[in-house]
C-alpha cells in the first residue's frame, strides 16, 4: 500500500529528498553496508559483553538483538511508495518515489495525515470558503490577496501615463474635485469607474493619448473611455499574472495557475471586499482606482505637497518614510510567503537525519533517538493546524473589519473602499 504525505508548499523539495533517500537506503547501499553493519557490529559486541557481565542472556536479547530485529524487519527491509500531494503549489501537484523504507514512509505518512485531518476539521468548524482554506489555498490567503492587489499597477510606462491623464482629466477634476452635476458622491463610491465615465462624459474635456511612436492625439472623454476599456482589457490579466508570480511565486507557464487563481479570487473578494465580478475585471477596476491615486499624487506633489500614496512608486522610494511603522507588515509578508517553505524545509531536515539516527539505533541508547525523531516528525506536521487556525481568523477580522467600510461606502472596489482599505 502506498504511503501519502500532503504539504502546503515544497513539495518539489520533499521529492528530491525523497529519491535522495530511495538512493541511500537501496538493497547493497554503500552506507548501510559500512555504517550500518559497524553500528551493528558495536551493538552486539556491547549486548553480548553486558550479558556474559550480568550471566544473564535476556539481556542480549531484550537490549539489542530484538529492536535490532525489528528495526532491519520491519523499518528498513521493506520498500514502498510514497506519493507527496502539494495541495499549494500549482507548478508540482504531485509525484511518487519508490522504494522508500516502510519505517520512514509509514510515520512520515502518518503524521502528515493526522495533520490534514485535524486541519480540514478545523476549518470545517471556521467558516472559511472552501478556496480560501489552508488546505487550499496556504496560509491566510484571503488576507494576502487583499494586501497585494492594493498595490497593483499598470505595468507599460505609456499605458501608466495615458490612464493616469485619463482619470485625472475625465474623472478627477469634472466630478471629484468640481462635483460637476453633484456626481461627486457617486463618482467616489462606483464599483465600475469606465462605466461611470461613460454614462456621463464631460463634452469639454479630453486627454491627449500618446502612441508607441511618440506622436498624440486629442480625444475627449467619451472617446477616450473606448480607448482606456481596450488597454485596460490587456493590463487587467498582466495585473492577473502580477498577482500570480507574487502569491505563487515561479516562472511557469501561467494559464492553469491564472485559472485556478480567478477561482480562488472569486470566493476571496467576495467574503472580503463583496466584490462579484470576474478576476480580471476586478484587477481592472483596482489598476484604474490606482492610476487615479497616482495621478492625484501627482498633482499634489506638483503643488509642493506630499504624496498620499507613495506606495504605489515603489517599495524602495517610500522605505525611509514608513520604515518603522511598516516593519511588522514586511515580517509578516515574508512569513505568511516563507513559512510553508520553511515547514517543507524543516521535515526534510528530518527526514535526512534518519540516515543518521538509523545506525545508531542498534548501539545503546538509540531507541531514544528514534523516539526524539518521530515526536519532532508530528510537531514539524503540526504546522499547518496552527497555520489554519491563523488563516481562519485573519479571514473573518478582515471580514470585520472591511464591515462597516462597505456598509458605509458601498461594495466592491471603488476610491473610497480602496482608499479605506489602504488606510
Amino acid at each position: 500500500m502506498d504511503s501519502i504525505i500532503y504539504t502546503y508548499g515544497g513539495g518539489e523539495v520533499l521529492w528530491t529528498i525523497f529519491n535522495g533517500l530511495a538512493l541511500i537506503f537501496k538493497s547493497n547501499s554503500p552506507y548501510l553496508t559500512s555504517v550500518g553493519y559497524l553500528a551493528m557490529l558495536i551493538g552486539g559486541i556491547w549486548g553480548a559483553t553486558a550479558a556474559l557481565y550480568q550471566a544473564n542472556i535476556g539481556i542480549f536479547a531484550k537490549s539489542w538483538f530484538i529492536p535490532s530485529y525489528a528495526i532491519l524487519s520491519l523499518m528498513l527491509v521493506p520498500k514502498t511508495t510514497v506519493n507527496i500531494v502539494d495541495e499549494v503549489d500549482p507548478y508540482f501537484r504531485s509525484d511518487r518515489v519508490d522504494n522508500i523504507p516502510v519505517g520512514i514512509a509509514l510515520i512520515a505518512s502518518t503524521a502528515s495525515m493526522v495533520s490534514r485531518a485535524v486541519t480540514e476539521e478545523i476549518e470545517t468548524v471556521f467558516p472559511t470558503p472552501d478556496s480560501l482554506r489552508y488546505v487550499k489555498a496556504g496560509p491566510v490567503f484571503g488576507a494576502r490577496l487583499a494586501a497585494q492587489a492594493r498595490y497593483v499597477r499598470i505595468k507599460d510606462p505609456i499605458v501608466r501615463s495615458n490612464v493616469k491623464n485619463f482619470m485625472r482629466q475625465c474623472f478627477f477634476w469634472p466630478f471629484v474635485a468640481s462635483n460637476l452635476k453633484g456626481l461627486k458622491h457617486e463618482a467616489l463610491t462606483t464599483s465600475d469607474v469606465l462605466g461611470f465615465i461613460q454614462s456621463n462624459p464631460h463634452p469639454w474635456l479630453g486627454v491627449y493619448w500618446k502612441n508607441p511612436d511618440g506622436s498624440q492625439a486629442f480625444m475627449d472623454c467619451k472617446v477616450a473611455v473606448s480607448q482606456v476599456r481596450e488597454v485596460m482589457a490587456v493590463e487587467g490579466d498582466k495585473g492577473l499574472l502580477h498577482l500570480v508570480s507574487t502569491l505563487f511565486g515561479g516562472d511557469h507557464d501561467t494559464s492553469e495557475v491564472s485559472s485556478n487563481l480567478k477561482h480562488m479570487m472569486k470566493d476571496a473578494w467576495s467574503t472580503l471586499a463583496r466584490q462579484t465580478s470576474e478576476a480580471s475585471g476586478s484587477v481592472g477596476q483596482q489598476m484604474l482606482v490606482n492610476a487615479y491615486r497616482e495621478a492625484v499624487d501627482d498633482t499634489r506633489e506638483e503643488m509642493g505637497q506630499d504624496r498620499l500614496s507613495p506606495e504605489l512608486l515603489s517599495y524602495s522610494a517610500t522605505r525611509t518614510l514608513a520604515q518603522q511603522s511598516m516593519s511588522f507588515l514586511v515580517k509578516g509578508t515574508v512569513a505568511t510567503s516563507f513559512m510553508p517553505m520553511v515547514q517543507a524545509i524543516l521535515f526534510g531536515m528530518l527526514l535526512i537525519i534518519f540516515v543518521l539516527i538509523i545506525p545508531l539505533c542498534f548501539v545503546p541508547g538509540g531507541l531514544s533517538l528514534l523516539a526524539l525523531w518521530i515526536r519532532l516528525i508530528f510537531w514539524v506536521q503540526s504546522f499547518p493546524v496552527f497555520s489554519a487556525i491563523l488563516s481562519a481568523l485573519t479571514t473573518m477580522m478582515h471580514q470585520r473589519m472591511n464591515e462597516g467600510v462597505f456598509r458605509t461606502l458601498g461594495s466592491g472596489f471603488s476610491v473610497e473602499t480602496t482608499t479605506a482599505l489602504s488606510d
